[in-house]
Parts: structure tokens; C-alpha cells; sequence
């Protein structure tokens, strides 16, 4: 038999169900996120810089409503691309050189 605890919570999602109410799953919740787009956090940590300098960035390239204030970013496609092109590390041309001088001397 279950406790008390468990069945009210029974009860409340039995009540919801039948108000027209659904449930979502961990899995929809992800792709609810998925569908809004990319967030922030997630987006710095593949471009490698800090969190708040992608957001600090953000606030200037793309203000938000004062109603947003304090919510999650969530940032389309265009938005993203715009971030990897303003903090992708540009490859070091002594790098290139490096490379290259491997590449002639593997030919001898």
C-alpha cells in the first residue's frame, strides 16, 4: 500500500489529467528546450570563453525586452553563427608555417 505522500501526489496528477492537463517526460522537456534554440551556457563552452562574456556580448548585439530579463538564452541560428564568428579563435599563421615546414620535409 502506498503512503500518504504518494498517493496525494496520485490524487493532484489524476486531477490534472483530468482538467485536460498533460504530463511531459524528461525526454520532451529536452526537446521543448531543443526547439527554442541554443542556450548561452552551452553555446560558450563549445566556443571555450566564459559564460557571462558570450552574455555580455549578447546583451549589446542583441537587447532584450525587459521581460526577458533574467531568463534563460536561448539563441537561433543566426545568433549562434554571429557568436562563433565574433569569438572563434583565429588559426595562429605561425602555426600554418609550422605546419607547412612539416609537410616539406616529410616530402624529402
Amino acid at each position: 500500500m502506498a503512503d500518504a505522500k504518494t498517493e496525494e501526489m496520485l490524487e493532484a496528477i489524476t486531477d490534472q489529467l483530468e482538467e485536460g492537463e498533460t504530463l511531459e517526460t524528461e525526454d520532451e522537456t529536452d526537446e521543448v528546450e531543443e526547439s527554442k534554440g541554443v542556450k548561452a551556457p552551452d553555446l560558450a563552452k563549445d566556443l571555450g570563453i566564459d559564460p557571462k562574456r558570450l552574455r555580455g556580448w549578447l546583451r549589446k548585439a542583441y537587447p532584450r525586452t525587459s521581460d526577458d530579463h533574467n531568463s534563460t538564452w536561448y539563441l537561433n541560428e543566426d545568433q549562434v553563427q554571429a557568436a562563433w564568428d565574433r569569438f572563434q579563435p583565429e588559426e595562429d599563421e605561425d602555426e600554418v608555417e609550422e605546419t607547412d615546414e612539416v609537410e616539406e620535409t616529410a616530402e624529402v
